[in-house]
């Protein structure tokens, strides 16, 4: 006869043997014994979360990513990575790629402007707003890349929101620079060639 191991029946096992190990030793000592994990064990037997799903990651895992990749040590689930931490511009997009690739979870819904801003200064803004100026900004928290994590996905239902097909403010900024770079040029030719 084969023995039929099913994962309720593992997890309660688990949990059973948690429970007897810290009843056997005494109180205080081995403190590692207070850090071993307790499933919360639902109906059928498995560790759920309250969207009757099972997780994968806790925002425990997240938080230590975050501070990892932040360097700081003060974070909570409800921080706001971008205002609360400083993570900005190109750090707050690595931190979000990296995230993907660790926790796999699909990005096509996320919009990036919702969230964070862009590295360095333009001066095309001073004529056209860049798209994250153009949304009310949604912070991004680890509970939220928590939720997210578990279900494979970024899910976001973003308002609804219009943006010019073209950037402006990218245009000015490469045609002052195309400007420049010809002023130049010109200059080093009446210099070195015309005179």
């Amino acid at each position: 006869r084969r023995l039929n191991f099913q994962p309720n029946t593992l997890l309660f096992n688990f949990n059973l043997a948690c429970i007897l190990l810290k009843s056997i030793i005494f109180v205080g000592e081995w403190e590692f014994l207070d850090e071993l994990p307790l499933a919360p064990i639902a109906a059928d037997g498995f560790s759920k979360t309250k969207n009757n799903t099972v997780d994968r990651y806790s925002e425990e895992n997240i938080i230590s990513f975050v501070k990892d990749l932040a360097g700081l040590d003060k974070i909570t689930s409800q921080t706001d990575i971008f205002f609360d931490l400083g993570v900005t511009g190109d750090d707050f997009h690595e931190l979000i790629d990296e995230y993907s690739k660790k926790f796999n979870v699909d990005m096509f819904p996320y919009l990036w402007y919702f969230h964070a801003d862009e590295e360095g200064n333009s001066f095309g803004v001073s004529f056209f707003k860049p798209p994250y100026e153009r949304v009310k900004r949604i912070p991004v928290t680890p509970k939220m890349l928590s939720d997210f994590a578990n279900k494979g996905k970024w899910s976001i239902a973003y308002p609804e929101h219009t943006l010019p097909k073209r950037r402006y403010d990218i245009i000015i900024n490469r045609v002052l620079v195309f400007g420049f770079l010809i002023y130049i040029a010109i200059k080093l030719l009446n210099k070195y060639v015309f005179t």
